[in-house]
Order: C-alpha cells, then sequence, then structure tokens
C-alpha cells in the first residue's frame, strides 16, 4: 500500500461506526506515505472531537497530500475543538492544493472553531480550492465570517471557493460582503460558489451588498449562487444582483436559483432578460424559480422573448 496515490472511503449513514473506527483509520493512514488524494465521508456517524484528534493525527503525516475532502455532516458531537484539532493538522501539509471541509448540521461548531480554521488557512498558501459547509451551524455568526474572510486575503493562489451557511440564522448581509471584498482582491479567483438557502437575514439590503462587489472581480467566470427559501427577497432585490451579474467582465456561466422566494413577481423578468443580453460571454445559464407563485405564464412568455436570438 505504500505506492497508493489516491484513496476514497464512504461510510455516510453508518450508525455504528465511532470514534474507535477512526482510531483503526489512523493507525491505516501510517502506511500510505505516498497518498496524495484522501477522500473520507463520515457524515450521519457516531463521531465527536476524538475522532477528529485521532484522525488529525493520522493526515498530519501524509506529507505528500495534495486535495483532502472531508464530510462530517449531522455529527452533532463534534465540537470547535474538533475543528481547531483538524485545522491545526492541515497546516502540516505543504503541498495542500484543494481543501473540502463539510461539517454541515453540527450544531456545536461556532465562532471559535472557523476563528481556529481561519488562523491555519493562512499557512495554506497553496491552496487553489476551497470548499466550506457550515450549513445549519446556528452558532456561526458575522464574527467568524469575517475572520476567514481576512485570512481568504492571504491565499493568492485561490481559484475557486465554496462556501455553504444554510439555514444559519446569525450571519448577515456585512460579513457576506466583506467576504465578497477579499475574494475580490484575489486576481486568480475565478469560481465562487455560494448557497444561502433558509438564511432569514437575506433580503434585498443583502442582495444590494453583494451586488456592489461583484463588479469588482475581474477574472471570475463562474457564478453559482443559492437563495432558495429567502422570503424576504424581492424583485428589486433580483433585479440588482442580476445587473451587478452583467457586469462581471469574464463571466460565462450564472447558475442562480430563487426557489420559494414567494415575493418574486413577472416585473423583475423582464430586467433580468436586458441583463441577460448584457452578459457577452456568457454560455451557460441556469436560473431557478420554482416554487414562486407570483411568476405567471404572461411573465415567463415576455422573458423568453427577451432573451437573446
Amino acid at each position: 500500500l505504500k505506492y497508493l496515490e489516491w484513496v476514497e472511503l464512504d461510510f455516510e449513514s453508518c450508525s455504528n461506526l465511532s470514534d474507535i473506527a477512526v482510531i483503526h483509520l489512523r493507525e491505516g493512514l501510517k502506511l500510505l506515505s505516498s497518498l496524495k488524494v484522501f477522500k473520507l465521508n463520515m457524515s450521519s456517524c457516531n463521531i465527536s472531537d476524538i475522532g477528529l484528534l485521532q484522525l488529525s493525527n493520522g493526515i498530519q503525516k501524509l506529507k505528500k497530500l495534495h486535495r483532502v475532502y472531508l464530510s462530517f455532516d449531522h455529527n452533532s458531537m463534534i465540537t470547535s475543538q474538533g475543528l481547531k484539532e483538524l485545522g491545526k493538522a492541515l497546516m502540516y501539509l505543504p503541498n495542500l492544493v484543494e481543501l473540502n471541509c463539510l461539517l454541515g448540521n453540527c450544531p456545536n461548531i461556532s465562532d471559535e472553531g472557523v476563528n481556529s480554521l481561519a488562523g491555519s488557512l493562512t499557512s495554506m498558501t497553496k491552496l487553489a480550492s476551497i470548499s466550506l459547509s457550515f450549513q445549519s451551524c446556528g452558532l456561526v455568526t458575522d464574527n467568524g465570517i469575517n475572520k476567514l474572510s481576512l485570512a481568504l486575503v492571504d491565499l493568492t493562489d485561490l481559484k475557486k471557493f465554496s462556501f455553504d451557511i444554510e439555514n444559519c440564522k446569525e450571519i448577515g448581509g456585512k460579513s457576506i460582503m466583506q467576504l465578497f471584498q477579499c475574494l475580490a482582491t484575489l486576481p486568480t479567483m475565478t469560481q465562487i460558489s455560494v448557497y444561502f438557502k433558509e438564511c432569514p437575514k437575506i433580503d434585498d439590503d443583502f442582495l444590494e451588498k453583494i451586488s456592489f462587489c461583484l463588479p469588482l472581480f475581474g477574472s471570475l467566470t463562474t457564478i453559482t449562487v443559492q437563495f432558495d427559501g429567502c422570503s424576504s427577497v424581492t424583485d428589486m432585490g433580483v433585479v440588482k444582483f442580476m445587473q451587478a451579474c452583467s457586469v462581471v467582465p469574464k463571466l460565462n456561466y450564472l447558475n442562480v436559483s430563487f426557489m420559494w422566494c414567494s415575493e418574486i413577481t413577472d416585473n423583475c423578468l423582464f430586467p433580468i432578460a436586458i441583463a441577460i443580453q448584457n452578459i457577452l460571454p456568457l454560455e451557460h445559464l441556469i436560473l431557478d424559480f420554482r416554487m414562486c407563485p407570483k411568476i405567471s405564464n404572461n411573465g415567463m412568455s415576455f422573458f423568453l422573448q427577451q432573451l437573446p436570438k
């Protein structure tokens, strides 16, 4: 096994797996000195900070690792202390270029954990891709997002950033605006994916703040944003966001979801169509208006007539 370069292990929803399994995994990792890609899914298991510490002890010795994918969604015994230990371990990986860390529905993850991870990120200067999920982590607030934003400024090779804060009720517009402003300072940033589903503080003012930042991205080619279930979003916010997308100079892929946004009406469709016409490099467009009850047949017909021929 010492020549093995790629390992994927998926134990999702194996509810009998606990920290003991991770201890055995740590011992196995000692044999994989050539490992470059490691993917581990232990979502919906029974893992605690002890297991995360044991995994961290194993990972930090794999000096050739380029890509790490770790999913511990729905492990309620994981806290900020476990995330802190993981962040410290990742600092020992000098060749790491891709980090995926999914901790959705871990209710004991707080700003303390996010701050610790942010501090560790500043040492991972070769990172080109980051994907983080704190979905439904209700203790993560604007303070944690601000710390994370400042850490990203040091990652000058970063090209892709994905961030899931679905149902995070304490995160608002100012911190996300700072996040986008910090990402816009990175000349290599080409892809952004952000998921705001069912975040109660997402409203038109929030969309306006994000819209202010989008034209600052000189190299951005791909935008994926989800506003599903954000009931305070109206036509005004939608139009401002789409108009901001129209002035991103290199944008060729746009995927925006407004599913279950009940205040969106036919009135936004004409300015959206005009904005789309102005995105000259656009090759791939996805707009999701499912479950928007105020959009009618007439609005859809008029919208389609305005799209570029």
